[in-house]
């Protein structure tokens, strides 16, 4: 098993780990666990992306994060023992180490190590959650909310000699969930961008020509991209 969530596990620790684990694939659409669900298995991503939404009114939802390998899904509701409150769909096909919640606990408290890769799972699912509600509740404009999802892209972008290039595997609609609005409004802002040269669409790849004009329609000072 490979991932961010991995890195730090000692060889003893995964080979535990793989041996509690069962491995699985699943086509996309897949729904992996539902909001108001009781939480019943862990899942370490290992190829794919699944999205996490929450359902706000009767037929739509709102996409609080796009999950990729590495990511673990349904750490939160493991350790409080709650209903999950998101949905996880798979984006495209999928290949997952599931653990029983009472097993994949147990194993933490053998394991600190994994026990504090956990934990920062949990907290920089916290930062999204903030990160998405600055974007959503503190930014009015469409075309302000786009930006400032691009700009959180850009963190695993490209650089290229003409700019940031990016995989966007979302539809319009699926844009629309993530940051609030409606699937018209995210192609009328992405066709102001291309008008203005800030973004080049080429289907699922954006490159991203000009950051600065970007930054300042997101109304930020700074946003600076990790390494």
């Amino acid at each position: 098993m490979k991932g961010e969530f991995l890195k730090s596990v000692s060889a003893d620790a995964l080979l535990e780990l793989e041996s509690v684990a069962t491995f699985s694939s699943c086509a996309q659409g897949t729904l992996l666990f539902i909001e108001g669900q009781g939480p019943q298995k862990v899942y370490i991503l290992l190829q794919g992306e699944v999205k996490l939404s929450i359902g706000i009114t009767s037929g739509k939802g709102l996409t609080v994060h796009i999950a990729g390998p590495g990511d673990v899904l349904g750490l939160a509701a493991a350790f409080t023992g709650e209903e999950h409150h998101t949905t996880a769909t798979a984006l495209r096909p999928c290949r997952f180490a599931a653990v029983p919640c009472s097993v994949f606990l147990s194993f933490l408290s053998t394991y600190p190590q994994v026990s504090r890769a956990a934990m920062r799972q949990l907290g920089l699912s916290c930062e999204r959650a903030y990160t998405r509600l600055r974007t959503i509740g503190a930014t009015t404009s469409n075309r302000a909310k786009l930006a400032r999802l691009t700009l959180e892209w850009m963190k695993c972008g490209k650089q290229t000699e003409r700019g940031t290039q990016i995989h966007v595997p979302l539809k319009h609609g699926e844009i629309a969930e993530y940051i609030g609005t409606c699937r018209e409004s995210i192609g009328r802002a992405l066709q102001d961008f291309q008008r203005s040269r800030v973004i080049e669409v080429h289907g699922a790849v954006w490159i991203i020509l000009d950051r600065v004009a970007l930054e300042q329609c997101a109304g930020v000072c700074s946003f600076q991209t990790e390494p």
